[in-house]
């Protein structure tokens, strides 16, 4: 497989005789294997050590998916320490990006905070309209809780709030859904709440997703984010496990 940078090429990977794991953006094919576990069915990847994705400066922060959902950086910044991540403020930093969701989904934020408790909520990811989410760090304390919003009557589906051991630790915040009420959270690849609510979610809905800030509040989160993934299904708890262990791997 090809790497190229513009009309450039710069190194190919093989498994065996066969060049592997193509990703483009436009008619550029731009990302080498990183032997990343689950690839089926991504949406959005963002992952600040990856230099295809950020490649140290500059506001947009790259989907490497090859969906192009691509991240804008509003403040916020990259700082190359501690395994790689976009720093948040608390202040006033925020990203965003645009992704039409599925009405079955999987979100994973892999982040910190900057203090030994949370300065504000849902900074880990948040949409509060239509098939919305928020994964609703709480502040003053070390916990988080997790929401679906119905996208058929507005309402909220919630499960209770989750103690994090600690919270300036890197840890694998997910939650998925199949679109109607199998609804599973996730930390570190363990299931660690779930509602069996029915979320009534459509698969026709484009939405704002924004990170760093809880949904266009000024809840504005001190904290470090290094990925960020969605993905078009709900995923298995064995494939919650390897992405797991790839970034308990791949962080200090």
């Amino acid at each position: 497989m090809g790497l190229y940078r513009g009309n450039t090429e710069l190194s190919k990977i093989y498994r065996g005789n066969t060049e592997i794991n193509k990703i483009y953006r436009g008619q550029n094919e731009i990302y080498a294997s990183d032997n990343f576990p689950v690839t089926e069915g991504l949406l959005v990847r963002l992952d600040a050590s990856n230099p295809e994705s950020y490649p140290g400066s500059g506001v947009t922060w790259y989907d490497i998916s090859g969906n192009e959902n691509d991240a804008t950086l509003s403040g916020a910044t990259y700082n190359s320490g501690d395994g790689h991540y976009i720093n948040f403020d608390g202040t006033n930093d925020w990203a965003y990006y645009s992704v039409t969701w599925p009405a079955a989904v999987t979100i994973i934020t892999v982040g910190k905070s900057n203090g030994s408790t949370w300065n504000s909520w849902g900074g880990l990811g948040s949409n509060r309209v239509g098939n919305g989410f928020i994964f609703h760090n709480n502040n003053g304390n070390t916990t988080i809780s997790w929401y679906w919003r119905n996208g058929a009557n507005s309402a909220w589906i919630a499960a209770g709030s989750t103690a994090i051991s600690n919270i300036q630790d890197w840890n694998v915040y997910a939650g998925s859904t199949n679109g109607t009420t199998n609804n599973l959270w996730y930390l570190n690849g363990s299931q660690v709440e779930s509602n069996t609510a029915n979320v009534s979610r459509s698969s026709s809905s484009t939405v704002q997703v924004q990170l760093g800030r809880d949904y266009n509040l000024s809840r504005y989160n001190n904290l470090r984010i290094h990925a960020h993934l969605v993905y078009n299904r709900q995923l298995t708890s064995t494939e919650m496990s390897d992405i797991n262990t790839y970034f308990a791997n791949k962080l200090p």
